[in-house]
């Protein structure tokens, strides 16, 4: 279960985070996070996130006290030239950022099976591990960032294709041990976002995805595309997918790997 007093002795102050605010239940941590009275630089966690946001529309399911589900609001200081091409590269900082620190978690073998999902989920293998979701609120520069972690949840209902890092690992995950980790790495690195190393930052994010090459099945609006090839992911965040000879770039969409090894 959460520590509250841990977390808030080993994060607040540290530049990064100045507030946490503690509900051991919300319908959202990103609609709570989002309210103009909350602060930047603020952490928002439950222990029971009841409607958890998603893409398209859709909701993040977690156990009671099982799960990690945070919100952390942030402001970027760039001029709105700088921050047009930063909201790509915040989101890519963002994937990083907790895809290392759930490497550190995974024994040696399975590491090759632990990659970011165009665009916003972090898999091991086939199952969800980890959803992200970033709204931002321009011409503010504010950013609401959503954070779903799978920790000890060892049942999933059979509509979720998901696992736990307690399935993937056969342990028990110390999830204020977990999160202390989260915010001391993208407090580490935040630095590289603010300094504009944007071409690193994605070229490190490319290299984590794992999924160039393989086939998918991908819906946007109203477009379906059947075992697709993809080809290439994009600094303007687009993915380009091939069918026959034709390749076409989408900056939207639901995407599900078929080609996975």
């Amino acid at each position: 279960m959460l520590d509250i007093e841990q977390i808030k002795s080993s994060i607040e102050g540290n530049g990064f985070i100045s507030s946490v605010y503690y509900l051991k239940e919300l319908a959202s941590t990103n609609t709570f996070a989002s309210n103009k009275n909350i602060p930047v630089d603020s952490l928002v966690i439950t222990d029971h996130q009841v409607s958890g946001k998603g893409r398209l529309n859709r909701t993040w399911e977690s156990a009671k006290d099982l799960n990690l589900t945070f919100s952390i609001k942030k402001k970027l200081p760039l001029s709105p030239a700088e921050n047009h091409y930063a909201v790509f590269y915040f989101s890519y900082y963002v994937y990083l950022t907790i895809y290392y620190e759930l490497k550190k978690t995974l024994p040696e073998n399975e590491l090759k099976k632990l990659f970011i999902k165009w665009p916003n989920d972090i898999l091991f293998d086939t199952l969800k591990l980890c959803g992200i979701l970033i709204e931002s609120k321009l011409p503010s520069n504010e950013y609401v960032i959503g954070i779903g972690i799978n920790c000890n949840q060892e049942e999933f209902g059979s509509s979720v294709n998901a696992a736990s890092m307690k399935n993937i690992t056969g342990n028990q995950i110390d999830i204020n041990k977990l999160l202390i980790g989260v915010i001391s790495r993208f407090s580490e690195n935040f630095d590289h976002l603010l300094s504009g190393k944007f071409d690193e930052i994605f070229s490190k994010w490319k290299n984590s995805t794992n999924i160039i090459g393989k086939t998918c099945h991908f819906e946007t609006g109203n477009e379906i595309i059947n075992n697709g090839k993809i080809i290439d992911l994009k600094m303007d965040g687009s993915i380009s997918i091939q069918t026959g000879e034709t390749v076409t770039d989408f900056y939207t969409g639901d995407i599900h790997i078929t080609g996975l090894s």
